[in-house]
């Protein structure tokens, strides 16, 4: 990953946090300054089982094959102790060796109306010189939010096996741009990712013969026929025109509710929809023949014509 942000040198946090606050207050003109006070155990976390925007628990962990597509998890703004902020910044790192950071969303119902692009970097000084980072910032324009829950969403592949910690860095780690939310104390919770040997041979783009299943108790139309899906990521191949949308093929795949998302290998690397996250989805139709990985959370089937 090539380093794209200039490091600062460290100066004393006042100074870093009064610096933000100017740059914040010429992006986004005069406002009125909130009364806030500091308040304990306010934090942000890393969610390593982001399973949508309405899931309010963190998991500490999770385990991935080494040789699936790319795994996303949340940062989450876990508590604000009664206390108003105007903005959030989070930096977070990782081993890259293990993991490499793929790319980054700001999620809409924080409710945030200024939000600055995801920064990628080195830590060129300081106790974490050497490892990579993204930065990623929102706040308000005017007056305070008193938001917790999922504020940004972050896409992760594995390059090898082994367990390591997706970090946030503190404040004491990089006083330029380390965690923190601006009117509140904060405290950061880190989450811990193993990637692990594929359990089988991992999936090429070679189409599958599958096994047609009963369609249940409503008969299919004629033409079409039911490939069975189990639990996980399933090897499809569309039988369906060229260009077809890609919310189309989301909706032959059952029962509702079932799909978690659709990959498809193409041109050196990963395309993924995703019903929850269509905004940061970059599959966006299927031609004849091609083949992607439904990813389900039981068994269903595929619905597709019969060629």
């Amino acid at each position: 990953m090539k380093t794209c942000f200039k490091r600062w040198s460290l100066v004393p946090i006042s100074a870093v946090l009064l610096v933000a606050l100017g740059s914040w207050l010429l992006a986004v003109g005069p406002r009125q300054t909130p009364v806030v006070q500091a308040q304990p155990n306010n934090e942000m976390a890393v969610d390593a089982q982001h399973t949508g925007s309405g899931d309010t628990s963190i998991q500490a962990s999770r385990t991935v094959n080494a040789g699936s597509p790319q795994f996303n998890i949340s940062i989450n703004v876990t508590s604000a102790a009664g206390g108003v902020y105007n903005t959030y910044l989070a930096e977070l790192t990782w081993d890259p060796t293990i993991v490499d950071f793929v790319s980054g969303t700001h999620l809409s119902q924080a409710g945030f109306t200024s939000c600055f692009p995801f920064t990628e970097g080195t830590f060129a000084s300081g106790p974490l010189v050497g490892q990579p980072f993204v930065n990623t910032s929102c706040g308000v324009a005017a007056g305070t939010a008193t938001f917790t829950g999922q504020v940004d969403l972050l896409d992760f592949q594995c390059v090898s096996v082994g367990s390591h910690t997706l970090h946030l860095v503190t404040t004491d780690e990089d006083k330029v741009s380390g965690s923190t939310i601006v009117g509140l104390s904060t405290e950061v919770i880190d989450a811990q990712v193993t990637c692990q040997e594929a359990l089988g041979p991992v999936a090429t783009a070679t189409p599958l013969v599958p096994t047609p299943v009963s369609p249940g108790p409503t008969p299919l139309p004629p033409g079409m026929e039911a490939v069975g899906l189990v639990a996980g990521c399933n090897p499809v191949t569309s039988t369906y025109a060229d260009g077809t949308p890609i919310e189309t093929i989301a909706g032959v795949v059952g029962p509702a509710g079932n799909l978690v998302s659709l990959w498809q290998f193409d041109v050196g690397m990963w395309r993924a929809f995703s019903p929850q996250y269509p905004q940061a989805s970059d599959l966006t139709e299927a031609d004849l023949l091609d083949v992607m990985f439904a990813c389900v959370d039981g068994p269903g089937a595929f619905v597709r014509p019969v060629v």
